[in-house]
């Protein structure tokens, strides 16, 4: 529900929840009176999982997207004596919820929430106490507001709770179940699609787990200050402090920090509440910390990355670099970090010989990107829940004379069926594909290969022409991986460290850093690019910071795709046909973008390795000091 101003502020499933993990975030939550504009395709993709499991009921209705219609159409609806609402808004003086599946059957209600999560059939067909699964508690908890407030709307009634989750044994019978569930009733929805989804999804009874929620919150979901409440305890100490000033609320910082999407930044939650003078770098934080151990620094008191204690044999980097071997170690550049947060002396660029290996790849040089989704419908028959579906890829190829060319391809029809044949034969069109190197960025390119290949394995008589493009392409012969395919991201995790990786060695992390080194050291240099439709200057400053971050310029001004999940979920909302007409026009061409620049990424990361591998000499690692 939008809030208009704090008047108007009315607890909800969302608030109470993150108020439950942590009080503050009820200031932080009021203080947002103007959302932002977010493409909701998760959110819409869960919808869709939604409806497919209310499309198992009759008589099944679903209520408007604004909040206030959808409330007046459920108290309406509710008058009927058996009706399945999905989406149904249920209001108590100061508090709502909006339910998934409500089902009311006389005086009987049954809360019905569909979760994501793989179960099988054959396991324990109720939950019944909270407490010992941090991941079933938070449903438990989501649905023991759900019946608290529904409870207080209907003082008296018989109320149950069932959690659908899909069934990890499903086997689709049927080609394109998603797209077979992309209906707007339950009467729209064939009598083979039915039993399809029947079968899907494994029905757990979770009644009397939601009842221990509601007297006790356990402490895996909550701050202490709620654990061991009683549920309609929290909701009066909520309420109490939504009209809170700032100054008023009485925290520390505590482990669930490390998950809160207020913590950083300069105006941030530890700015505003936790600000220390003697803290020098106040948003290196622990939990940015690269590998193991911050969960354990948190718990003994220390949240700032130079209140952590350092080893007296570690208080240089002569001393960390002397543990070492022929590669850098996770716990090298956690000291280096550490060091950094101290104002110790650490280098912008320290490689290991081994980033030389970039000089002995065979020409040319494809850098390839997939992008893949996992949905609990599948797509195919025989298919299961979570099944992978590659539906794009980017390449961008390097010739030796330095001449480059990008090729790409999307599954965009939204009428489409299961796109692995066309994602295969696009592929082995790509010019000189098959030969010189393939070069990606972690091993998720050369196991999606080898998935494709076991996968038209099974009837290799009628896939005989892809078999023989995917053997070419990764040269199998009996072999999980080949020389053929190079990984970029263990050469970086091996033997190059940057100053500006802070704790992250993913693609976009590894760009960025190499681009704000360039800027840092190089302030009027410009690096032209051609993404796909959009020339962009990849050390362009970002309005946030100031500082080089690519995948900030290609995004549309309404419509964000910054990340995997983001690209995968707006595929699935593409199949599900849950695009308006003009995000048609739009999401295409941001995910050709997205997708575009991760290949042009290790294009940027493959030169900038190949010109500090010309400059080591000998075996000696290269070291440079700002």
């Amino acid at each position: 529900m939008k809030k208009l101003n704090n008047e108007h502020l009315q607890v909800n499933d969302n608030l109470f929840q993150q108020a439950v993990s942590c009080p503050l975030k009820v200031f932080h939550y009021r203080k947002e009176n103007s959302p932002k504009i977010v493409l909701p395709f998760k959110q819409r993709n869960k919808l869709r999982l939604r409806d497919a499991v209310a499309f198992q009921f009759e008589n099944v209705k679903f209520t408007s997207d604004q909040t206030k219609t959808a409330a007046r159409e459920t108290e309406e609806w509710l008058k009927e004596d058996e009706i399945i609402i999905c989406g149904a808004v249920i209001e108590k003086e100061n508090y709502y919820t909006r339910i998934p599946v409500l089902r009311k059957q006389d005086t009987h209600f049954s809360v019905i929430q569909v979760h994501g999560k793989l179960r099988k059939r054959s396991q324990a067909q109720a939950i019944t106490s909270a407490g010992k699964n941090r991941a079933t508690d938070i449903y438990l908890l989501k649905a023991a507001y759900r019946v608290e407030v529904l409870k207080q709307r209907f003082p008296g009634s018989d109320i149950n709770v069932q959690f659908f989750f899909p069934n990890r044994v499903f086997k689709a019978s049927v080609e394109n179940l998603l797209q077979r569930t992309n209906r707007k009733s339950d009467s729209d929805i064939d009598e083979k699609t039915h039993s399809e989804l029947n079968e899907l999804f494994a029905c757990v009874d979770a009644t009397q787990g939601t009842e221990e929620m509601r007297f006790s919150i356990p402490e895996t979901v909550a701050h202490k200050d709620f654990a061991g409440s009683s549920l309609l305890s929290a909701l009066e100490n909520i309420r109490g402090k939504i009209w809170l000033p700032s100054s008023d609320y009485d925290m520390e910082i505590h482990t669930a920090c490390k998950y809160c999407k207020y913590r950083t930044g300069k105006n941030g939650c530890w700015a505003q509440f936790f600000d220390r003078n003697e803290i020098t770098h106040p948003y290196f934080h622990v939990f940015e910390l690269i590998g193991h151990g911050n969960n354990v620094e948190a718990e003994s008191g220390f949240y700032y990355q130079e209140e952590v204690p350092v080893q007296e044999a570690f208080q240089s980097f002569e001393a960390v670099k002397k543990t070492g071997g022929k590669k850098i170690t996770i716990q090298q550049r956690r000291l280096l970090q550490l060091l950094k947060s101290r104002e110790e002396t650490v280098p912008e660029i320290w490689a290991k010989p081994g980033i030389q290996a970039v000089q002995t790849l065979s020409f040319p040089l494809h850098f390839i990107d997939f992008e893949a989704a996992t949905y609990a419908l599948p797509m195919h028959r025989t298919g299961g829940a979570y099944d992978p579906v590659y539906f794009q890829f980017s390449c961008h190829t390097l010739q030796e004379n330095g001449e480059l060319t990008h090729t790409e391809w999307l599954d965009s029809d939204s009428g489409s069926g299961y796109p692995h044949q066309d994602f295969v034969n696009q592929l082995a069109a790509v010019k000189d594909i098959f030969q010189g190197t393939l070069v990606q960025y972690s091993p998720f390119e050369g196991q999606a290969l080898n998935y494709l290949y076991r996968e038209f394995g099974k009837n290799s008589m009628l896939y005989k022409k892809e078999l023989t493009a995917l053997n070419e392409l990764i040269n199998l012969q009996g072999q999980i991986q080949t020389p053929r395919l190079f990984d970029l991201s263990k050469l970086i995790r091996d033997s190059y460290f940057n100053w500006f990786f802070d704790g992250s060695l993913g693609l976009k992390s590894v760009l960025t850093g190499i681009l704000k080194r360039i800027k840092q050291t190089f302030p009027e240099e410009s690096s032209e690019a051609k993404i796909y439709d959009l020339e962009i200057d990849m050390l362009s400053h970002s309005k946030d910071g100031g500082e080089p971050d690519p995948y900030k310029e290609i995004q549309h001004p309404l419509y964000q795709i910054e990340d995997g999940a983001e690209a995968m979920h707006a595929y699935i909302s593409l199949k599900n046909e849950n695009l308006s007409e003009e995000e048609k026009e739009i999401i295409p061409g941001l995910l050709k973008r997205y997708c575009a620049l991760d290949s042009y990424a290790m294009v940027v990361i493959f030169q900038h390795l190949k010109e500090l591998a010309q400059k080591i000499e000998k075996d000696d690692d290269l070291i440079i000091f700002s």
